[in-house]
């Protein structure tokens, strides 16, 4: 007689979930003195992924789905996370009546965004986001919530496979508990273990069937750790497509300041920014300024830290618009790198560090720029400063001032973000995903089937 697996109930799972959350966060503390000794080692294998590029991504073949019900379930964390998401349902529809099933049943985690693309969601961990650790231990009761909804989901609607869209803190819990009830995972927008704390590779092997890398360098990274992966390519590059191109910086005199869009980052950044400006006012007093916030949620913040400064403008909500007006930039980290990258425009990029642990864990970093523009152009193509407490905003202004200024220096960062951007491959990264995500329906173990049309034990 064959033992029927025991299923746990939501609550339990949820729990379980948290618990080693924790456990996993300790654990990285204890595996720091290994990261260590071996730190040399990753940091050569790292700048060995990125002199060695792959091909452009492939479009897979779709399985034979005809009169096929499915239920897929979709997950979102923050906004720009819910962007790729609809992108990505958008496409699911279509893939599936392609490969001859009826439309999908969409579930998920998400915001307005998500439900105006077709799915029906449950709860929005986006309107939750933040990046302060406080801050989201004091939100565990509600993220416990989350994962007790998503295990009744995976009880009561049975879905076909759960699509995560990065933010893998909280994503690979919740890969974890559809693993639980027999879901296949498939991870869109793979974690950048790669570029601090590769030990935490571990657990994320464990809960994944399928990670989507997005930068080309990435899929060599998880196949040294076994993880199963696919590159698609970026999917900033499909918004790129729909919108026209953009003409080219160098008739443009405006500087933007992109400082970030949390408040925290805003506050840490924004004043150093400023700061900076004083070299470029020295050089060409006349230059306008624009800062660029998405939303107008950290207006005041922004309006407070400005104060009387003269000559600098705050936009809202027009970042496209803001982009096709600048000669230079100065910019925090992160994925805005990318569009200033699509709009040709040479950018100055600060890594500011106030907190102490955040030092440390600066130390921890195992490839040698923390830009992803310059990790994909395999060189430092934009000016990088990770600046340690207050610092010298002087080196930054003299930098923008440099690439304001027609010369060589521009001109090679022009010819480095071109190399760039082809390096992250064409339009169509939401198509290709989707076709990843539906193939995984034939490879579902007949174990993993009897989990997903179980009920759960008490």
């Amino acid at each position: 007689m064959v033992k029927t697996p025991k299923i746990p109930d939501p609550l339990k799972a949820a729990r379980r979930e948290l618990r080693i959350a924790v456990w996993e966060l300790v654990r990285g503390f204890l595996a720091v003195p290994d990261f260590w000794l071996q730190r040399n080692g990753l940091c050569a294998a790292i700048q060995s992924d990125l002199e060695d590029f792959p091909a452009e991504p492939q479009l897979p073949d779709l399985p034979d789905l005809k009169g096929r019900a499915l239920t897929i379930f979709l997950s979102c964390a923050e906004a720009s996370g819910e962007q790729h998401a609809a992108r990505l349902a958008r496409e699911l529809i279509a893939a599936a009546k392609e490969a001859g099933a009826p439309a999908p049943r969409l579930l998920g985690f998400g915001g307005a965004e998500l439900e105006a693309a077709g799915v029906t969601t449950l709860a929005d961990p986006g309107a939750r986001a933040t990046m302060d650790a406080g801050g989201a231990m004091a939100q565990l009761p509600y993220y416990r919530g989350l994962l007790e909804t998503l295990a009744t989901t995976c009880i009561e609607d049975r879905p076909d496979v759960f699509v995560p869209v990065d933010s893998p803190a909280l994503h690979v819990p919740m890969a974890s508990i559809a693993q639980r009830y027999g879901v296949p995972v498939v991870h869109h927008i793979t974690p950048q273990y790669w570029a601090w704390a590769p030990w935490r590779v571990r657990r994320y092997k464990q809960v994944v069937d399928l990670a989507l890398t997005i930068l080309p360098f990435e899929s060599a990274w998880f196949d040294r750790h076994d993880v199963p992966n696919a590159f698609v390519g970026h999917p900033i590059r499909d918004a790129h497509a729909e919108r026209p191109a953009p003409p080219g910086p160098d008739d443009r005199d405006t500087i933007l300041l992109l400082p970030g869009s949390r408040a925290k980052e805003i506050e840490d950044n924004l004043p150093f920014m400023l700061a900076a400006l004083d070299a470029v006012r020295a050089a060409h007093p006349d230059v306008p300024v624009r800062i660029t916030q998405r939303t107008a949620d950290h207006e005041e913040r922004v309006r407070a830290i400005l104060g009387e400064t003269q000559g600098v403008t705050l936009s809202i909500g027009d970042l496209e618009g803001d982009l096709g007006r600048a000669r230079a930039a100065l910019a925090v980290s992160g994925t805005v790198l990318t569009e200033v990258a699509h709009h040709g425009i040479p950018t100055v990029v600060l890594y500011r560090v106030t907190k102490r642990w955040k030092r440390a864990l600066r130390s921890m970093l195992t490839v040698p720029w923390f830009s992803g523009v310059n990790l994909v152009a395999g060189e430092e193509v934009l000016p990088e400063f990770a600046v340690i407490g207050d610092g010298d905003p002087l080196p930054l202004g003299q930098a923008l001032v440099r690439i304001y200024e027609d010369g060589p220096e521009r001109a090679k960062i022009q010819t480095g973000l071109k190399r760039a951007m082809h390096r992250l491959g064409g339009p169509g990264a939401a198509r290709r995903a989707a076709r990843h995500v539906l193939g995984i329906l034939d490879r579902r173990s007949p174990e993993r089937e009897q989990k997903r049309t179980q009920a759960p034990t008490a």
